[in-house]
């Protein structure tokens, strides 16, 4: 089962009129998700004083949730076209709530809908906790999350492979196989592939519930 969950912030006292197969509700402003939201998008360096601004001044939230079961791009597309359209009646802002990435309106004007490599810098960000680098949002498309483990000297080709394997995932359809290999490009060291554990995360609904694929620089 797939999930997405989005929490849009903007200057309305009620719900704004926006029609979606999502399931929304509405609630009134909250100074702690607009710090979050701040922090957020200042750690990706994608906001400005303006826009932090007008997200501390937010006078509304609209909740919007979807557990599906197939046609993941389909909810995708509809995701992003409710926070489109959210941004046309004044939204301040879109955080995507299963990969924890903030966008401002200027950074969501462009996105296309359909495109699918939107749709992954939309639902997808790639973290590091200092031990691994790993996706955080692939619940967006029903997919597992994909990690690797790194070293002070190879920090910059797992963030490559774990980059790369994902975007093939969302936008080529691409299944990796347990026990096989992958590499990001010709002249990248080889990986082995192999499925990890399913997370014990006591029923969180922003977590994955998909074991990962694991991704370990071959001998």
């Amino acid at each position: 089962m797939g999930r997405i969950i989005l929490t849009i912030a903007g200057p309305w006292s009620k719900a704004p009129d926006l029609k979606s197969d999502f399931d929304t509700y509405f609630e009134g402003s909250d100074d702690e998700f607009a710090e979050d939201f701040i922090f957020v998008a200042r750690r990706a360096d994608a906001i400005n004083a303006d826009d932090a601004r007008a997200m501390r001044t937010h006078e509304g939230l609209l909740k919007a949730t979807i557990d599906f079961d197939q046609d993941a791009h389909r909810w995708a597309e509809k995701g992003v076209r409710l926070a489109l359209n959210a941004i046309e009646l004044g939204a301040v802002g879109v955080f995507v709530e299963t990969a924890c990435k903030a966008f401002t309106p200027h950074a969501l004007k462009s996105m296309n809908p359909k495109d699918a490599h939107s749709l992954f810098h939309f639902y997808v960000e790639v973290l590091g906790d200092g031990q691994h680098i790993s996706t955080e949002g692939m619940y967006a498309f029903d997919l597992p999350e994909v990690t690797a483990p790194y070293s002070a000297h190879t920090l910059a080709t797992a963030q490559a492979a774990v980059f790369s394997l994902a975007a093939r995932m969302v936008c080529n359809r691409f299944s990796p196989v347990d026990g096989g290999v992958y590499r990001a490009s010709e002249s990248a060291p080889l990986y082995d592939v192999s499925r990890g554990q399913v997370s014990d995360d006591g029923g969180d609904p922003y977590q994955n519930p998909l074991a990962p694929w694991v991704l370990t620089l071959s001998d």
